[in-house]
């Protein structure tokens, strides 16, 4: 046959067929039910091999949905990821930004009024050159696009000396808080190892950030208090230092 059809073909003696005694119409009778009996069982078995065939092949498709789905999910969420790190990297960034430029701006406003101090104006140009270079790194961290991408923070491991830092926080800050009517206290030793190994950039976006509330929480006639100190060393490799501000804000 062609298909799922198929015949069955039974020979049988003609004496046989047409035999009349009882004894050779009950065989025939009997032959003829069993016959047919296997027909069906073979047309039943040929039945369900093609439901099972079916049916594995409804089952593979959708193990082979439910993969890609699960890809297309996989995909939609790290891209919500990566807009979501980049918003909040943005975000964090535009507002560091904000406080070496507020440096920069509050010192040439204090060489505006003091245009015939040349010592004042040589400091204060050294301490722009401090702030325009913080500046520089972290714009250049916004530039870098793998970083805002994956929305993890890379050390950039350098060595950095930790009197400039404090030099910056006062150039960034103590003119803010003198608009603001604020007393700003900078208490600082000296250390006897300025030069450090770190993050310079992550350091100050720490300390900026924590500043920047205390200043614009504080009211006016307030005041807040930057301090350094220096702990034992436990190892000649590795510095501590505990960094503390304070404010009645």
């Amino acid at each position: 046959g062609c298909g799922r059809n198929f015949y069955v073909y039974v020979y049988m003696p003609e004496k046989t067929m047409f035999a009349t005694t009882p004894q050779s119409m009950l065989f025939a009778l009997i032959f003829y039910a069993v016959v047919l009996a296997f027909a069906k069982a073979v047309r039943f078995r040929t039945a369900q091999s093609y439901q099972e065939r079916q049916y594995r092949v409804q089952k593979e498709y959708a193990e082979k949905l439910r993969a890609a789905n699960a890809e297309l999910s996989a995909a939609v969420d790290q891209a919500d990821r990566a807009n979501a790190a980049k918003t909040s990297f943005l975000s964090r960034m535009s507002h560091d930004i904000r406080t070496p430029l507020n440096g920069i701006i509050g010192l040439l406003q204090i060489d505006d009024a003091h245009p015939s101090d040349v010592a004042l104006l040589t400091a204060n140009r050294e301490k722009m050159k401090v702030a325009a270079n913080h500046l520089l790194s972290l714009i250049n961290d916004v530039l870098d696009m793998s970083k805002i991408e994956s929305g993890k923070t890379v050390l950039n491991i350098g060595e950095f000396n930790l009197h400039e830092i404090i030099n910056e926080i006062e150039n960034a800050f103590r003119p803010q808080s003198e608009a603001r009517q604020q007393t700003f206290i900078i208490d600082v030793p000296e250390f006897k190892y300025p030069w450090l190994m770190g993050d310079n950039v992550r350091i100050m976006q720490i300390l900026n950030n924590i500043l920047s509330n205390a200043v614009k929480y504080t009211p006016a006639g307030g005041m807040i208090s930057f301090s350094v100190d220096e702990c034992p060393r436990k190892s000649r490799n590795y510095d501590k230092l505990v960094f503390r501000v304070s404010d009645n804000g």
